[in-house]
């Protein structure tokens, strides 16, 4: 349960959360996928979602 008390306020309760949420760096080796897929998307080299989605048998809403 996330709720501190049973009356707690959702915004309470939200609040809390980003409140005892740690930030997480990215390390230098995420940094430089992600730089390599914004490239790929510049260039093309992306497959749309439909695509991706018949390949692997999963039906989109």
């Amino acid at each position: 349960m996330l709720k501190s008390f049973d009356r707690q306020s959702y915004d309470d309760l939200i609040i809390n959360l980003i409140d005892n949420t740690e930030e997480e760096s990215l390390s230098e080796e995420e940094i430089d996928e992600i730089k390599i897929a914004l490239e790929n998307v510049k260039k093309g080299k992306v497959k749309p979602i439909e695509q991706v989605a018949k390949e692997l048998g999963i039906t989109l809403k």
